[in-house]
């Protein structure tokens, strides 16, 4: 490997430098100090990149971006315009990737631990507790009073149920923070204000629905919603909605029981449903295979919009998969591609009606596709929900062939066969 310029301090041939990593080396880099640098200069610019790209996927790339970038910078090498927002956007995307997962990953434990909210709801007195309680259940029903409201003509009756609501949200948070606090002596602009410096004082982000809602919620105009056009109180029945529906997550009225409680019920339910799931996987993965599922097949000509692969696609419909034209003792075979030992044949009918049209019909195998057998005969009807089952106990054959004994339809919902390879 080829060296690069010394600095003024170092001898050409100086051994002060440290292990390389990905084809650099380098001594204090970032330091007053900085010396020795070795760079691949014989590596082309395009190649550099793509290296670098690669690089830039693992989340250690985060932790030497500075270390790449000062490299370059003090081995005189400069990289496109293009190239530079490549490296500095993938190390953007990954960070907010991180912090992404980091959220989610918090709020999945919070939803089933509940500590924030237990932690919050401890610090809460007796009293304090049930002023916090009876704003938030008084929020719930000017809430649930406004979503009645569906009509136009009932905007502004809805805009001020939820002006009612927004506010009572807005004295339960300050509540939370103050039990002492005046609620009923402030007025809507300083209710808003102490409801902003509170909000700021948690570290949240305002959605901007609750900054367009503030506007709104502080007309001085009584008749403000009585004057607003169809399209213009939909809209502002909207961004309310979601505001109030916002603060409502930020108001915890339950008390350290009730918590107990939505604590093991999610936890219960969750346990449940993963057992559910899989059980459900089980079976999915260790359930007989359906050996006709998608296999060749030949039938008598077909009608009304189906083909014979039709009867072996997996699918029932309710109406049917196959149906062939009127004629002498019309037919359905299936090639299973291979000798199997089959256990259990099911002959699903049409799910409509007319379920008497393919009988009698007789099931028929063979191992090589020309001289067939008869195993057994249908002269009831059957349909897709009640459907022909023959337990054919170790029956060993490749083709199974479906005939009606008459001049007749054919007329198929689906046919499945399982079994297992013959030995």
């Amino acid at each position: 490997m080829r060296t690069g310029p010394t600095c003024s301090r170092c001898k050409p041939r100086c051994q002060c430098t440290l292990p390389s990593r990905n084809g650099v080396s380098r001594r204090n880099i970032g330091s007053e100090r900085a010396s020795c640098l070795r760079f691949p200069f014989s590596t082309s610019l395009p190649s550099f990149e793509a290296q670098a790209r690669r690089s830039l996927r693992n989340t250690a790339c985060l932790r030497s971006l500075e270390i790449v970038t000062e490299v370059l910078h003090l081995a005189h090498v400069k990289l496109p315009a293009l190239s530079l927002q490549a490296i500095h956007g993938c190390s953007k995307t990954l960070a907010v990737t991180r912090t992404l997962l980091a959220e989610i990953r918090g709020n999945v434990r919070e939803f089933f631990l509940l500590e924030q909210a237990e932690r919050q709801s401890s610090k809460f007195t007796a009293s304090q507790r049930k002023s916090v309680r009876a704003h938030y259940d008084a929020a719930k029903r000017r809430l649930f009073a406004a979503k009645t409201l569906c009509e136009p003509s009932d905007a502004p009756s809805g805009l001020l149920l939820y002006r009612e609501a927004w506010f009572c949200l807005t004295r339960a948070i300050l509540l939370s923070d103050d039990e002492h606090v005046d609620v009923v002596q402030l007025s809507p602009d300083i209710a808003l204000a102490k409801l902003a410096r509170a909000l700021e004082g948690r570290n949240l982000t305002v959605p901007p629905d609750v900054e367009y809602a503030k506007g709104l919620l502080i007309a001085a105009d009584p008749l403000a919603f009585d004057r607003l056009s169809a399209e213009e109180a939909a809209r502002n029945v909207d961004a309310i909605d979601a505001a109030t529906l916002w603060l409502f997550g930020l108001v915890e009225a339950r008390s350290p029981r009730q918590l107990k409680r939505t604590r093991v019920t999610r936890q219960a339910l969750t346990a449940v449903f993963a057992c559910a799931l899989a059980l459900s996987m089980a079976m999915r993965v260790f359930a007989p295979k359906d050996l006709a599922l998608h296999k060749p097949v030949q039938a008598t000509p077909a009608g009304y919009e189906t083909t014979a692969n039709g009867a072996v696609d997996g699918e029932k419909n309710g109406r049917f998969g196959f149906h062939s034209e009127e004629t002498d003792s019309p037919f359905l075979r299936i090639d299973l591609e291979k000798v199997f030992s089959v256990k259990t044949i099911k002959v699903f009918g049409r799910g409509d009606c007319c379920f008497d049209q393919s009988i009698p019909l007789a099931l028929e195998v063979s191992t090589d596709g020309v001289s067939f057998r008869k195993i057994a005969e249908r002269t009831v009807p059957f349909s897709e929900a009640d459907p022909w089952v023959v337990d054919a106990g170790a029956l060993v054959t490749r083709f199974v062939r479906l005939r009606v004994e008459r001049r007749a339809y054919l007329v198929l919902g689906e046919v499945e066969v399982y079994g297992k390879l013959a030995k």
